[in-house]
Protein backbone atom coordinates (compact mmCIF):
# COMPACT_ATOMS: atom_id res chain seq x y z
CA UNK A 1 0.00 0.00 0.00
CA UNK A 2 1.37 3.28 -1.27
CA UNK A 3 -1.38 5.78 -0.02
CA UNK A 4 -1.79 7.40 3.49
CA UNK A 5 -3.77 5.45 5.94
CA UNK A 6 -4.47 4.78 9.51
CA UNK A 7 -3.12 1.58 10.71
CA UNK A 8 -4.41 -0.58 13.81
CA UNK A 9 -2.46 -3.04 15.30
CA UNK A 10 -4.46 -6.01 17.09
CA UNK A 11 -1.98 -7.57 19.19
CA UNK A 12 -1.24 -3.87 21.00
CA UNK A 13 -4.89 -3.56 21.23
CA UNK A 14 -5.38 -6.86 23.43
CA UNK A 15 -2.42 -6.08 24.89
CA UNK A 16 -3.90 -2.89 26.52
CA UNK A 17 -7.24 -4.47 27.03
CA UNK A 18 -5.62 -6.82 29.27
CA UNK A 19 -3.58 -4.46 31.24
CA UNK A 20 -6.60 -2.18 32.22
CA UNK A 21 -8.51 -5.38 32.75
CA UNK A 22 -5.43 -6.56 35.14
CA UNK A 23 -5.06 -3.00 36.57
CA UNK A 24 -9.03 -2.63 37.30
CA UNK A 25 -9.67 -6.04 38.26
CA UNK A 26 -11.24 -4.54 41.20
CA UNK A 27 -14.51 -4.06 38.97
CA UNK A 28 -16.63 -6.64 37.89
CA UNK A 29 -17.71 -4.93 34.86
CA UNK A 30 -15.67 -3.67 31.94
CA UNK A 31 -17.46 -1.46 28.83
CA UNK A 32 -15.78 -0.26 25.93
CA UNK A 33 -16.66 3.21 24.80
CA UNK A 34 -17.14 2.58 20.52
CA UNK A 35 -18.67 5.85 19.92
CA UNK A 36 -17.86 7.73 16.54
CA UNK A 37 -17.31 4.58 14.61
CA UNK A 38 -15.00 3.74 17.39
CA UNK A 39 -13.52 6.73 17.49
CA UNK A 40 -12.31 6.58 13.93
CA UNK A 41 -10.67 3.32 13.97
CA UNK A 42 -13.62 1.32 12.70
CA UNK A 43 -16.75 -0.65 13.99
CA UNK A 44 -15.02 -4.06 12.33
CA UNK A 45 -13.08 -3.83 16.16
CA UNK A 46 -16.46 -5.07 17.71
CA UNK A 47 -15.39 -8.62 16.53
CA UNK A 48 -12.32 -8.37 18.70
CA UNK A 49 -14.06 -6.90 21.78
CA UNK A 50 -16.25 -10.10 21.86
CA UNK A 51 -13.18 -12.76 21.62
CA UNK A 52 -12.13 -10.60 24.77
CA UNK A 53 -15.40 -11.45 26.95
CA UNK A 54 -16.25 -7.53 27.36
CA UNK A 55 -19.13 -7.28 29.45
CA UNK A 56 -21.06 -4.44 27.48
CA UNK A 57 -20.18 -1.98 24.40
CA UNK A 58 -21.04 1.93 24.65
CA UNK A 59 -22.20 3.62 21.42
CA UNK A 60 -23.87 6.67 21.01
CA UNK A 61 -27.23 5.85 18.60
CA UNK A 62 -29.16 2.92 17.67
CA UNK A 63 -28.12 3.40 13.71
CA UNK A 64 -24.79 2.58 15.21
CA UNK A 65 -25.12 -0.15 17.53
CA UNK A 66 -27.26 -2.20 14.66
CA UNK A 67 -23.78 -1.39 12.44
CA UNK A 68 -21.80 -3.30 15.46
CA UNK A 69 -24.47 -6.54 15.11
CA UNK A 70 -22.37 -7.29 11.49
CA UNK A 71 -19.26 -7.91 13.32
CA UNK A 72 -20.85 -8.90 16.56
CA UNK A 73 -24.44 -10.85 17.02
CA UNK A 74 -23.62 -11.43 20.91
CA UNK A 75 -21.97 -8.73 22.85
CA UNK A 76 -24.25 -6.02 24.84
CA UNK A 77 -24.58 -3.19 23.23
CA UNK A 78 -25.67 -0.04 25.35
CA UNK A 79 -27.06 3.77 23.34
CA UNK A 80 -27.11 7.17 24.77
CA UNK A 81 -29.24 8.42 22.34
CA UNK A 82 -33.39 8.20 22.96
CA UNK A 83 -35.42 6.11 20.54
CA UNK A 84 -38.60 6.79 18.81
CA UNK A 85 -40.95 4.47 19.95
CA UNK A 86 -41.35 3.32 16.72
CA UNK A 87 -38.00 2.45 16.60
CA UNK A 88 -38.20 0.27 20.03
CA UNK A 89 -38.65 -3.21 18.83
CA UNK A 90 -35.77 -2.90 16.41
CA UNK A 91 -33.76 -2.14 19.53
CA UNK A 92 -34.92 -5.70 21.04
CA UNK A 93 -34.96 -7.38 17.96
CA UNK A 94 -31.12 -6.41 18.26
CA UNK A 95 -30.77 -7.06 21.43
CA UNK A 96 -29.75 -3.49 22.23
CA UNK A 97 -30.06 -1.85 25.73
CA UNK A 98 -31.48 1.60 25.98
CA UNK A 99 -30.69 4.53 28.29
CA UNK A 100 -33.43 6.62 30.17
CA UNK A 101 -32.16 9.78 30.96
CA UNK A 102 -35.63 11.52 32.42
CA UNK A 103 -38.68 10.15 33.79
CA UNK A 104 -41.37 11.38 30.87
CA UNK A 105 -39.22 9.43 28.16
CA UNK A 106 -39.71 6.03 30.58
CA UNK A 107 -43.31 6.84 31.22
CA UNK A 108 -44.09 6.81 27.00
CA UNK A 109 -41.88 3.57 26.81
CA UNK A 110 -43.91 1.93 29.79
CA UNK A 111 -47.39 2.94 28.07
CA UNK A 112 -46.02 0.85 24.62
CA UNK A 113 -47.83 -2.40 24.23
CA UNK A 114 -44.78 -4.57 23.78
CA UNK A 115 -44.88 -8.58 24.20
CA UNK A 116 -40.77 -8.84 24.33
CA UNK A 117 -38.37 -7.09 26.85
CA UNK A 118 -37.09 -4.32 27.00
CA UNK A 119 -33.61 -3.82 28.47
CA UNK A 120 -32.63 -0.37 30.27
CA UNK A 121 -29.73 1.54 32.12
CA UNK A 122 -30.68 4.78 34.02
CA UNK A 123 -28.60 8.02 33.36
CA UNK A 124 -27.66 10.18 36.52
CA UNK A 125 -27.39 13.84 35.64
CA UNK A 126 -23.54 14.10 35.38
CA UNK A 127 -23.06 17.16 36.19
CA UNK A 128 -23.42 19.02 32.62
CA UNK A 129 -27.27 19.83 33.72
CA UNK A 130 -28.62 18.65 30.63
CA UNK A 131 -30.42 15.84 31.29
CA UNK A 132 -30.26 12.77 32.90
CA UNK A 133 -32.04 11.52 37.11
CA UNK A 134 -30.97 14.61 39.77
CA UNK A 135 -32.19 13.13 42.59
CA UNK A 136 -33.09 9.66 44.68
CA UNK A 137 -36.08 10.83 44.53
CA UNK A 138 -36.79 10.68 40.62
CA UNK A 139 -34.22 7.53 40.38
CA UNK A 140 -36.48 5.62 43.03
CA UNK A 141 -39.64 6.84 41.23
CA UNK A 142 -38.39 5.32 37.55
CA UNK A 143 -37.24 1.61 39.10
CA UNK A 144 -40.69 1.70 40.61
CA UNK A 145 -42.09 2.28 36.95
CA UNK A 146 -39.70 -0.40 35.54
CA UNK A 147 -41.02 -2.70 37.94
CA UNK A 148 -44.47 -2.41 37.15
CA UNK A 149 -43.72 -3.06 33.86
CA UNK A 150 -43.23 -7.12 32.65
CA UNK A 151 -41.58 -6.01 29.64
CA UNK A 152 -39.16 -3.97 30.82
CA UNK A 153 -35.57 -4.81 32.74
CA UNK A 154 -33.84 -2.66 34.68
CA UNK A 155 -30.06 -4.05 33.68
CA UNK A 156 -28.49 -1.22 35.62
CA UNK A 157 -27.57 2.26 36.52
CA UNK A 158 -24.42 4.98 34.91
CA UNK A 159 -23.31 7.95 34.32
CA UNK A 160 -19.88 9.70 31.86
CA UNK A 161 -18.41 12.29 33.61
CA UNK A 162 -17.55 15.59 31.61
CA UNK A 163 -14.50 16.09 32.19
CA UNK A 164 -11.42 14.13 33.58
CA UNK A 165 -11.90 15.97 36.82
CA UNK A 166 -8.56 15.43 38.24
CA UNK A 167 -7.54 18.25 39.84
CA UNK A 168 -11.28 20.21 38.63
CA UNK A 169 -13.80 20.32 41.53
CA UNK A 170 -17.00 20.58 39.53
CA UNK A 171 -16.06 16.97 38.30
CA UNK A 172 -15.85 15.82 42.45
CA UNK A 173 -18.77 17.50 42.54
CA UNK A 174 -20.18 15.64 39.61
CA UNK A 175 -19.08 12.64 41.21
CA UNK A 176 -20.28 13.10 45.08
CA UNK A 177 -23.94 14.04 43.57
CA UNK A 178 -23.61 10.62 41.56
CA UNK A 179 -22.39 8.49 44.95
CA UNK A 180 -24.88 10.36 47.26
CA UNK A 181 -27.59 9.34 44.81
CA UNK A 182 -26.90 5.33 44.58
CA UNK A 183 -25.86 5.65 48.44
CA UNK A 184 -29.83 4.59 49.40
CA UNK A 185 -30.64 1.95 46.92
CA UNK A 186 -30.19 -1.62 47.10
CA UNK A 187 -28.01 -2.23 44.04
CA UNK A 188 -27.78 -5.69 44.30
CA UNK A 189 -27.42 -7.77 40.49
CA UNK A 190 -27.19 -3.88 39.14
CA UNK A 191 -24.48 -2.74 36.67
CA UNK A 192 -23.31 0.39 38.12
CA UNK A 193 -20.74 2.54 35.91
CA UNK A 194 -18.90 5.47 34.73
CA UNK A 195 -15.93 6.24 32.72
CA UNK A 196 -12.40 6.48 32.79
CA UNK A 197 -12.12 9.23 35.23
CA UNK A 198 -12.19 6.35 37.68
CA UNK A 199 -9.41 5.15 36.82
CA UNK A 200 -7.27 7.74 38.86
CA UNK A 201 -9.07 6.78 41.73
CA UNK A 202 -9.03 3.87 44.16
CA UNK A 203 -12.50 1.76 43.58
CA UNK A 204 -15.29 3.30 44.72
CA UNK A 205 -18.06 1.07 46.90
CA UNK A 206 -21.40 1.23 45.07
CA UNK A 207 -19.78 1.26 41.24
CA UNK A 208 -18.80 -2.27 40.07
CA UNK A 209 -18.22 -1.05 36.64
CA UNK A 210 -15.86 0.70 34.45
CA UNK A 211 -16.11 2.31 30.73
CA UNK A 212 -13.36 3.03 28.99
CA UNK A 213 -12.75 4.63 25.69
CA UNK A 214 -9.86 6.08 24.54
CA UNK A 215 -7.44 4.64 26.89
CA UNK A 216 -7.63 1.18 25.13
CA UNK A 217 -6.08 2.70 21.87
CA UNK A 218 -3.27 3.94 24.41
CA UNK A 219 -4.30 7.59 24.64
CA UNK A 220 -4.56 8.58 28.63
CA UNK A 221 -3.90 11.15 30.37
CA UNK A 222 -0.74 13.12 30.61
CA UNK A 223 -0.16 13.39 34.67
CA UNK A 224 2.68 16.18 33.98
CA UNK A 225 0.02 18.39 33.21
CA UNK A 226 -2.07 18.00 36.68
CA UNK A 227 -1.78 19.94 39.23
CA UNK A 228 -1.41 17.23 41.75
CA UNK A 229 -1.33 19.80 45.00
CA UNK A 230 -4.87 20.82 44.53
CA UNK A 231 -5.93 17.56 43.65
CA UNK A 232 -5.00 16.54 46.76
CA UNK A 233 -6.86 19.33 48.36
CA UNK A 234 -9.69 18.35 46.68
CA UNK A 235 -9.61 14.73 47.61
CA UNK A 236 -9.63 16.03 51.18
CA UNK A 237 -12.80 18.25 50.62
CA UNK A 238 -14.58 14.68 48.96
CA UNK A 239 -12.81 11.67 51.44
CA UNK A 240 -14.95 8.96 49.21
CA UNK A 241 -12.27 9.36 46.37
CA UNK A 242 -8.65 8.37 47.19
CA UNK A 243 -5.89 8.57 44.68
CA UNK A 244 -4.74 5.84 42.44
CA UNK A 245 -1.41 7.13 40.27
CA UNK A 246 -1.33 3.43 38.35
CA UNK A 247 1.38 3.10 35.78
CA UNK A 248 -0.49 1.69 33.12
CA UNK A 249 2.32 1.53 30.58
CA UNK A 250 0.13 1.15 27.27
CA UNK A 251 0.66 1.43 24.03
CA UNK A 252 -0.38 3.57 20.83
CA UNK A 253 -2.94 0.94 19.23
CA UNK A 254 -2.92 2.90 15.95
CA UNK A 255 -0.56 5.09 13.16
CA UNK A 256 -1.00 7.50 10.56
CA UNK A 257 0.84 6.67 8.21
CA UNK A 258 1.79 8.48 4.36
CA UNK A 259 4.67 8.27 2.09
CA UNK A 260 7.42 10.17 -0.04
CA UNK A 261 6.07 10.83 -3.14
CA UNK A 262 8.48 13.29 -4.54
CA UNK A 263 11.77 14.60 -3.33
CA UNK A 264 13.59 18.33 -5.00
CA UNK A 265 16.61 20.04 -4.07
CA UNK A 266 16.05 23.78 -3.81
CA UNK A 267 18.54 26.15 -3.04
CA UNK A 268 18.49 28.78 -0.04
CA UNK A 269 16.01 31.69 -0.52
CA UNK A 270 13.93 29.61 -2.92
CA UNK A 271 9.96 29.25 -2.46
CA UNK A 272 8.66 26.08 -1.46
CA UNK A 273 5.29 25.37 -1.58
CA UNK A 274 3.32 28.48 -0.68
CA UNK A 275 4.74 29.97 2.04
CA UNK A 276 8.29 28.61 3.25
CA UNK A 277 11.90 30.15 2.00
CA UNK A 278 14.45 27.91 2.10
CA UNK A 279 16.77 29.15 4.47
CA UNK A 280 19.54 26.99 3.38
CA UNK A 281 20.39 24.63 0.13
CA UNK A 282 18.13 21.18 1.26
CA UNK A 283 16.56 18.28 -0.30
CA UNK A 284 12.62 18.36 0.57
CA UNK A 285 9.76 15.49 0.07
CA UNK A 286 6.43 15.75 -0.62
CA UNK A 287 4.24 13.85 1.58
CA UNK A 288 0.61 12.06 0.42
CA UNK A 289 -1.37 13.95 3.27
CA UNK A 290 -2.80 17.08 3.81
CA UNK A 291 -5.28 18.97 5.96
CA UNK A 292 -8.32 18.25 4.71
CA UNK A 293 -7.16 14.75 6.31
CA UNK A 294 -6.86 16.38 9.36
CA UNK A 295 -2.86 17.06 9.58
CA UNK A 296 -1.03 20.29 8.76
CA UNK A 297 2.55 21.94 9.43
CA UNK A 298 1.19 22.59 13.08
CA UNK A 299 2.36 18.80 13.73
CA UNK A 300 5.99 20.29 13.04
CA UNK A 301 7.86 16.78 12.95
CA UNK A 302 7.38 13.62 11.23
CA UNK A 303 9.38 10.59 11.90
CA UNK A 304 11.06 8.54 8.71
CA UNK A 305 13.41 5.90 8.85
CA UNK A 306 13.40 6.10 12.62
CA UNK A 307 14.57 9.71 12.29
CA UNK A 308 12.77 13.04 13.23
CA UNK A 309 11.91 15.04 9.88
CA UNK A 310 10.38 19.10 10.13
CA UNK A 311 7.92 19.69 8.60
CA UNK A 312 8.39 23.19 6.63
CA UNK A 313 4.46 23.66 5.08
CA UNK A 314 1.36 22.20 3.94
CA UNK A 315 -1.14 22.00 1.72
CA UNK A 316 -4.69 20.38 1.43
CA UNK A 317 -3.42 17.21 0.36
CA UNK A 318 0.39 17.12 0.89
CA UNK A 319 2.76 17.69 3.82
CA UNK A 320 6.40 18.99 2.56
CA UNK A 321 9.56 17.80 4.88
CA UNK A 322 12.89 18.27 4.62
CA UNK A 323 14.69 15.34 4.03
CA UNK A 324 18.13 13.82 5.35
CA UNK A 325 20.43 12.18 2.64
CA UNK A 326 19.24 8.59 3.51
CA UNK A 327 15.24 9.35 2.08
CA UNK A 328 14.00 7.50 -0.75
CA UNK A 329 10.92 8.21 -2.71
CA UNK A 330 7.84 5.97 -1.44
CA UNK A 331 9.29 5.84 2.29
CA UNK A 332 7.32 5.89 5.13
CA UNK A 333 5.92 8.42 6.99
CA UNK A 334 4.79 8.48 10.41
CA UNK A 335 2.72 11.48 11.63
CA UNK A 336 1.44 9.87 14.74
CA UNK A 337 2.64 7.08 15.98
CA UNK A 338 4.78 5.04 18.60
CA UNK A 339 7.62 7.03 17.57
CA UNK A 340 6.22 9.95 17.69
CA UNK A 341 5.22 11.77 21.39
CA UNK A 342 1.64 11.76 20.89
CA UNK A 343 1.69 14.44 23.86
CA UNK A 344 3.63 16.73 21.74
CA UNK A 345 1.62 15.80 18.92
CA UNK A 346 -1.54 17.04 20.67
CA UNK A 347 0.48 20.02 21.90
CA UNK A 348 1.89 21.43 18.40
CA UNK A 349 -1.66 20.26 16.91
CA UNK A 350 -3.54 22.43 19.40
CA UNK A 351 -6.24 19.57 20.55
CA UNK A 352 -7.19 16.78 22.63
CA UNK A 353 -7.37 13.00 22.43
CA UNK A 354 -10.93 12.98 21.74
CA UNK A 355 -10.62 16.17 18.71
CA UNK A 356 -7.78 14.12 17.13
CA UNK A 357 -9.76 11.40 16.89
CA UNK A 358 -12.39 13.32 15.27
CA UNK A 359 -10.55 15.27 12.74
CA UNK A 360 -9.01 12.20 10.87
CA UNK A 361 -10.15 12.18 7.28
CA UNK A 362 -13.27 9.94 7.09
CA UNK A 363 -11.58 8.64 3.45
CA UNK A 364 -8.62 7.20 5.02
CA UNK A 365 -8.31 3.87 4.77
CA UNK A 366 -8.19 1.63 7.98
CA UNK A 367 -5.65 -1.02 7.96
CA UNK A 368 -5.84 -3.78 10.28
CA UNK A 369 -2.70 -5.57 11.19
CA UNK A 370 -3.14 -9.53 12.47
CA UNK A 371 0.13 -11.45 13.96
CA UNK A 372 -0.40 -13.02 10.27
CA UNK A 373 -1.83 -10.69 8.01
CA UNK A 374 -2.96 -7.14 7.40
CA UNK A 375 -6.76 -6.64 6.37
CA UNK A 376 -7.95 -3.37 4.63
CA UNK A 377 -11.84 -2.25 5.71
CA UNK A 378 -13.86 0.79 4.66
CA UNK A 379 -14.24 3.66 7.82
CA UNK A 380 -18.06 3.40 7.31
CA UNK A 381 -17.63 -0.50 8.30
Amino acid sequence: MNKAHIEIDIEVLKKNINKLFKCFNTYDKKIIDVSDNNFGLGIFLASIYEELDIDYLFTSSLNDAIKIRKYSRDIPVLIKESVTSENIYDAINNNITLTIKDLNYLQTISTLEIKDDLKLFLFIDNGSNVYGLKSYEELKKAIEIINNNKHLLLVGIYTNFTTYGIDDEYYYLAMNNFLNILEPLNSKNLIIFGNEPLMYHEKIKKINGIKFDLAVLGLTKNFNNINKMKMRKLMKKYPQMGINFIDLDLDLVFSLVAYINDISFVYKNTLVGRNYLAREDMRVGVVNIGYKDGITKALKVVVVNEEVRDIITDNIDEVIIKLNDNDNLNDKVYLISEYNNIDNCLINLKTNRYYLMSILNNNLTRVYKFIDEEREINYCE
